[in-house]
């Protein structure tokens, strides 16, 4: 039952993001984005912007998708 509960919340949560505008996404993003060029700067890597932005939405897409899919199975395999 737990794991059904947590596919249905990832899955809203998923959903909830979706419906977000661009620039309510981007501002919401923007937190990881400037923590991401931050160490990158620390660590002496030149990070352009809009590819930090790039990289930290497409793994926040993979990340949320591996969630969902890392419940829906455990829900199949009980």
């Amino acid at each position: 039952m737990l794991f059904i509960i947590s596919s249905i919340a990832v899955t809203i949560f998923i959903f909830s993001n979706s419906l977000q505008d661009a620039a309510e996404s981007t501002q919401q993003s923007s937190v990881f984005v400037d923590a991401v060029v931050a160490i990158a700067k620390y660590l002496g890597i030149v990070v352009k912007r809009p590819m930090a932005v790039f990289v930290v939405r497409k793994c926040a897409h993979i990340l949320e998708f591996a969630a969902q899919s890392f419940f829906v199975t455990l829900c199949f395999d009980m």
